[in-house]
């Protein structure tokens, strides 16, 4: 991944962080807003408690879906709850990255393991051309030697 992109990406994800902060901060005590209360703070008695249909588990505020904010936080027993209660696991931001994306940018590997096994798609790409799988070659494995990422992207290919 050319440094530019990589450069794009993190301001994008910068971007995603501050609109989620934005909306957080809000004094918005709806329904909707308790369920990403919960994905944010890894709240699972809250976020079990509060999910009562598919279209809980994809609920989309402000750019951002239930799922991705999990993945992208790291909070794997969030996404299981999620991808369990019929959360998309191949939704798209405006960026067209995906929570596997997410998971994969940020080394979260339980994440990206239960994304994979519900169905999650690697050939998706972003906006720039670069799957979930570039991400962890480029990102994790050439920075840090994380074998761990790649090959679970990568037996994910095989099967």
């Amino acid at each position: 991944m050319k440094q530019s992109k990589v450069i794009k990406f993190v301001l994008g994800l910068f971007i995603v962080q501050i609109e989620f902060m934005a909306f957080s901060t809000e004094k918005d005590v709806s329904r909707e807003s308790l369920i990403f209360d919960a994905v944010q703070k890894n709240d699972m008695r809250g976020l079990s408690s509060t999910i009562k249909s598919e279209l809980d588990a994809n609920l989309y505020k402000n750019g951002i879906s239930l799922l991705y904010l999990a993945a992208m936080k790291g909070h794997a027993e969030c996404v299981a709850l999620l991808v369990n209660s019929k959360a998309d696991v191949n939704t798209l931001s405006a960026a067209r990255t995906t929570a596997l994306h997410l998971a994969a940018w940020n080394g979260h590997l339980d994440c990206l393991n239960i994304l994979l096994k519900h169905g999650a798609d690697i050939n998706l790409e972003d906006l720039d051309g670069q799957t979930a799988c570039d991400f962890a070659i480029s990102i994790w494995f050439s920075l840090s030697g994380r074998k761990d990422l790649c090959q679970c992207m990568s037996a994910s290919v095989e099967s």
